[in-house]
């Protein structure tokens, strides 16, 4: 969901920077704003929905991939490589000890899903 349309569906503000904070902390999901308390500030939130006892937003990498159709065992290592800091293909592949080959279906899967952006 955009922000704007988070904004609307959530009754915030938009270009409130809070609005903002919040939108960025639950990956655009009305949902999860659902297991948080009302109010906190970015930094508790991002805690509490990421690494708490029970986190919700833990395996949404995965949730991600799978509800877009991404198929590969490397799904996950590519998207921890771009987080890193890789931003080429050889780059991504060498940081996964893998031949750049091996990416050539994962690579266009995440582009037409829209989860990497060029």
């Amino acid at each position: 969901m955009d922000y704007a349309a988070f904004c609307a569906a959530c009754g915030l503000r938009r270009g409130d920077a809070d609005s903002f904070e919040e939108f960025a902390c639950v990956g655009g999901i009305p949902k999860y704003r659902e297991f948080v308390e009302a109010g906190q500030d970015a930094v508790v939130l991002a805690e509490s929905l990421d690494f708490d006892d029970a986190p919700y937003m833990e395996q949404e990498p995965q949730r991600l991939l799978r509800d877009e159709g991404v198929i590969g065992l490397n799904a996950v290592a590519v998207l921890e490589a771009v987080g890193r800091g890789a931003e080429r293909p050889s780059e991504i592949a060498s940081r996964l000890g893998t031949a750049q080959t091996n990416l050539s279906r994962l690579l266009p899967q995440l582009l037409d899903a829209t989860i990497l952006g060029v």
